[in-house]
């Protein structure tokens, strides 16, 4: 079964931001005690919601504008 283009395209945008906010955590904390501490995070935020995703990446300070909401992103939340 083939993932329609616009779900692919939500997946690759939301794993951006899984990625952004695991680097930047990556970058501000010492993992080496424990190594697998980052894999787990990255698997716990592959399970919020795009907008919670975003506002955790606005306040790890990996924030760009590309990933404020767009127009009709905002219609569809407000839906």
């Amino acid at each position: 079964m083939r993932i329609p283009k616009t779900a692919e395209a939500e997946i690759q945008r939301k794993e951006e931001l899984v990625q952004a906010i695991v680097s930047e955590l990556d970058r501000t904390f010492t993992t080496s005690e424990r190594p697998q501490a980052l894999t787990r995070v990255a698997e716990m935020f592959r399970g919020l919601d795009e907008t919670t995703l975003r506002a955790v990446a606005y306040r790890q300070g990996v924030f760009e504008d590309d990933l404020e909401p767009t127009e009709l992103e905002r219609d569809r939340e407000a839906s």
